[in-house]
């Protein structure tokens, strides 16, 4: 059962198209987490995910299963692979779901399932709208979550500086003219 424990890897960048800047969540530079990237309200801000599953090679549980008479778990076509729940009424495959959220004020700003995250890395972008309530640093959450296990979530801090963005000043505004 231990070596069919999901272990994921997640990376993740804010805005990588703007200035390529990395924001963290890798755990192999501690400097990472203390970036801050610098958004404007009234946009549209992202974050790419990278997910990634360390397989474990470890063929010795494998053959003492075999040696027991165990069926070790079969990874489908897609190379899901699949949960060892045996009151489960169906055969079931690990579901991940990609969130971010606002712990300060309680809302979900972006929430994407990760549909056959197998061997393969994937990448995956989480779009959404600057919060433009308050002004300055905010954190926000980024959680990874497993719809099958227990205790393997992840969760990372987002720092953002929000900024006044550009706003349409509807008074001076060119391409409205009043009717005489």
């Amino acid at each position: 059962f231990c070596n069919g424990y999901p272990n994921i890897d997640l990376s993740f960048a804010v805005n990588p198209s703007d200035d390529d800047s990395d924001a963290g969540g890798d755990d192999d530079d501690e400097d990472d987490e203390d970036k801050v990237t610098t958004v404007k309200t009234g946009t549209t801000a992202s974050v790419v995910v990278t997910l990634a599953r360390e397989d474990d090679e470890d063929s010795d549980d494998d053959e003492d299963d075999e040696a027991m008479g165990r069926a070790k778990p079969q990874k489908p076509e897609t190379g899901v692979p699949v949960v060892n729940a045996p009151l489960f009424p169906a055969r079931k495959t690990e579901g991940w779901w990609l969130v971010v959220g606002d712990a300060a004020t309680n809302t979900l700003l972006s929430v994407k399932r990760v549909a056959n995250l197998g061997s393969r890395p994937q990448a995956v972008r989480l779009d959404f709208a600057v919060p433009d309530d308050a002004l300055g640093p905010r954190e926000l959450k980024l959680f990874l979550m497993c719809d099958s296990y227990l205790g393997c979530d992840q969760e990372y801090a987002v720092k953002l500086l929000v900024e006044q963005g550009e706003e349409a000043d509807d008074d001076s505004s060119s391409g409205s003219e009043s009717d005489d």
